[in-house]
């Protein structure tokens, strides 16, 4: 990847040293160096509000948030999903908004905020279902059920774990 942030700097390629930024800051946040992945989630985050880049500003805001959220800060996290998630309502990629509403959903959880979130996982639910992910609708079930769980609705979230592998 250094090579690649290299060569694609060395042209002047910047969806390309955008895209390499990116990758960094996702590796670095799988090695657990927080304050790496930030820093290089936000030189590409700079690139892609240049280029104008929705989508792409959309997924590292997203990513941004997975960070802030791995490092307990609800409130940023929150913030940057909701970004995420206006950007992508904007350019109507209904895969991504329930990847937004997904991940708005597990802060809300971490949060104790499980109406919210139970909203956020239905609606994602129903957008996978939509676009035919069917990963991602195992997944809002097996979460509907932690927010079930968390409302006390013992029988709903029985419901949705067994739903979740069943798919």
């Amino acid at each position: 990847l250094g090579r690649a942030r290299e060569a694609f700097a060395a042209v002047g390629d910047e969806a390309g040293l955008g895209q390499v930024l990116h990758l960094e800051g996702t590796l670095a946040a799988q090695r657990g160096s927080y304050a790496e992945a930030h820093s290089r989630y936000e030189d590409s985050l700079a690139i892609r509000r240049r280029l104008g880049d929705r989508k792409m500003m959309a997924s590292v805001l997203s990513n941004l948030g997975v960070v802030a959220e791995y490092e307990g800060d609800y409130a940023l996290a929150r913030a940057y999903n909701e970004q995420a998630l206006e950007l992508r309502s904007e350019i109507a990629d209904r895969w991504a908004i329930a990847v937004s509403m997904t991940n708005l959903g597990m802060i809300a959880v971490l949060q104790e905020r499980y109406d919210e979130a139970r909203g956020r996982f239905d609606e994602a639910m129903r957008l996978n279902r939509e676009v035919g992910d069917r990963w991602m609708v195992a997944i809002s079930h097996h979460n509907l059920g932690n927010a079930s769980r968390g409302l006390g609705d013992l029988p709903a979230a029985r419901l949705h774990y067994a739903e979740s592998v069943r798919l």
